[in-house]
């Protein structure tokens, strides 16, 4: 599977410097590029890339202002003149932090340890609880439900956490594998288990929970799909 790139620099030769790199490899494919903070955030949302080579000092912002308005969370190695913020790129968790001029071998690198880091659904989920950040990996959450504008994360181990983001905007950033089941729930659909008739309607069993799931009426085509069960 080939690692899909999207290159983000407002300086051209950048870009191009960084797109002969890239096809040199095999393994990864060029989805865009873009030259601003809101570019990138439009790159990002249209192609949901599995890296961004992502530099830091844009004309209208910083790689920062990107990375904390996307929804979409890809692995992000940053790219720059600078090596000062170093300390902040490691904080919200990017692969690497590579310094002009990028050269071959650091690259390689970088988009190894995106290989080791495995696919999204292992790539930590940044979430808010209170004034903390915690980093959760998706491959964690069984399911989500909605406390309110909360959520609460049911996770593979440990107690639930209530974390301080509405159901609607974590599921805007969670990777391929998670359905909206409901209007207060969310469920990761590698843990499904089966599907239950519950007085007239729907429920799902997940693997490893004890309650069972409601599920709207919209979203029972979808999973019966998902489980291969016949149409009544």
């Amino acid at each position: 599977m080939k690692v899909r790139t999207l290159i983000v620099d407002d300086e051209r030769l950048a870009r191009v410097a960084l797109t002969a790199l890239l096809r040199k490899r095999h393994d990864v494919v060029i989805v865009d590029e873009a030259s601003s903070v809101q570019a990138a955030i439009d790159g990002i949302r249209l192609h949901r890339p599995d890296v961004v080579l992502l530099d830091i000092e844009l004309r209208d912002g910083t790689g920062f202002d990107v990375f904390d308005r996307i929804e979409w969370q890809p692995h992000v190695i940053f790219t720059t003149a600078y090596g000062h913020h170093a300390v902040r790129a490691f904080e919200v968790d990017a692969v690497d932090y590579l310094v002009k001029p990028i050269r071959p071998m650091a690259l390689d690198r970088a988009l190894s340890r995106v290989k080791e880091r495995g696919s999204l659904q292992m790539s930590p989920l940044r979430v808010k609880q209170g004034l903390d950040m915690l980093f959760i990996r998706p491959a964690d959450i069984r399911f989500l439900r909605a406390v309110r504008d909360y959520s609460e994360l049911h996770l593979t181990t440990g107690a639930p956490r209530l974390v301080s983001e509405s159901l609607g905007h974590l599921e805007r950033r969670l990777p391929p594998g998670f359905e909206r089941i409901h209007r207060s729930f969310i469920a990761n659909t590698r843990h499904l288990e089966a599907m239950v008739r519950d007085n007239g309607g729907w429920s799902v069993r997940l693997l490893g929970v004890n309650e069972v799931l409601p599920v709207s009426r919209r979203a029972v085509s979808d999973l019966r799909k998902l489980l291969g069960m016949p149409f009544a």
